[in-house]
């Protein structure tokens, strides 16, 4: 994921294109990249983005879906976050795996022991949401 920075660093430039576009409708690609010191292929493609969404923000990305819901997420990044003094663990610093064992024993993930895969719980209810097969025999 993108530091909040970058992105917010991207929407400006983006604001700038679209708002020299705007002020200067008469003006190519490369007169309004001169201007806002991009490349006219920026140009374009915000340019034609915005007349057809009306939005700076980036497009959603093409590839696999997200494995666990934003719940899920929101705890593991919470549990990255905090100190392991105040869990007592005797550990320096957090790795994967750690973090991993941590999910499992907080009972926000489960872990098929079998087949090393993770598949999302409700933390609090312990209900299963998606479970690949962890019930399934051993051949």
């Amino acid at each position: 994921m993108l530091p909040l920075a970058f992105i917010a660093q991207s929407e400006a430039k983006r604001a700038k294109v679209v708002l020299s576009s705007a002020s200067h409708p008469d003006w190519t690609d490369a007169q309004v990249a001169k201007a806002t010191m991009c490349s006219p292929a920026l140009v374009r493609k915000w340019r034609k983005r915005w007349c057809q969404t009306r939005t700076l923000k980036e497009a959603p990305r093409s590839g696999r879906p997200r494995t666990f819901f934003p719940s899920v997420r929101s705890q593991v990044t919470a549990i990255a976050c905090t100190r392991l003094s105040d869990l007592h663990l005797p550990l320096a610093r957090w790795s994967c795996s750690d973090i991993a064992a941590q999910l499992v024993a907080l009972e926000i993930v489960v872990r098929d022991r079998h087949r090393h895969r993770m598949a999302m719980a409700q933390s609090r209810a312990n209900q299963t949401l998606a479970v690949s097969r962890l019930d399934a025999p051993e051949r």
